[in-house]
């Protein structure tokens, strides 16, 4: 449920709610949570604050929440397939920003992100290729291995009607989201 409520600046200086949820939030529970947005929608317009602009935290939040949803979906089956257009149009059109705090102590996700240099391909600046969720104990590392293959880099080529991994130099990088990298390699791949 609902477990805290911040006020947020917008890149230009508006204020905005945020609303962090615990737990995950999962479809049996979609309409009290969806109505909570509606609410909070409600309590912003009396408190005269502006609508959440998701380009404040990066030129491509949008983008990345629709990313990150489908990498989530090759573990997680949804009842309902949303496209990817409505889902952007609708995280575009939030009027609150709607967050997550972690519930479970001692878990972190590790992402691993490609981002491709000069590239001729139109592709966003920076993909979510792989994650892993890991147990750590209060001071505890781990290493982890991504393994990332051919076809987590391929595009579809439409000429050629097939899967083709673009001759590059991608960087890698990894961290706890596309915001916060902690280490990063360049390979030339082609």
């Amino acid at each position: 449920g609902l477990s805290d409520v911040q006020i947020r600046e917008n890149k230009d200086g508006t204020k905005y709610a945020c609303l962090f949820f615990a737990g995950p939030m999962r479809s049996a529970g979609g309409t009290e949570s969806g109505f909570t947005v509606v609410l909070a929608d409600h309590v912003r317009k009396t408190m005269n604050l502006s609508t959440y602009q998701p380009y404040s935290l990066g030129d491509d939040e949008p983008e990345r929440i629709l990313e990150e949803l489908r990498m989530y979906e090759r573990y997680q089956s949804f009842q309902f397939k949303v496209s990817d257009q409505s889902l952007l149009e609708t995280v575009r059109r939030l009027p609150v920003e709607v967050n997550g705090v972690d519930t479970e102590q001692g878990k972190e996700v590790v992402q691993c992100y490609s981002s491709v240099q000069n590239s001729k391909i139109d592709r966003p600046l920076k993909e979510l290729k792989k994650f892993q969720k890991i147990d750590l104990a209060p001071g505890e590392s781990k290493k982890i291995i991504f393994e990332v293959n051919e076809r987590d880099l391929s595009y579809w080529n439409e000429e050629t009607k097939t899967w083709q991994v673009e001759p590059a130099q991608y960087i890698f990088e990894l961290g706890s989201s596309s915001e916060d990298i902690r280490g990063s390699v360049e390979v030339w791949l082609g």
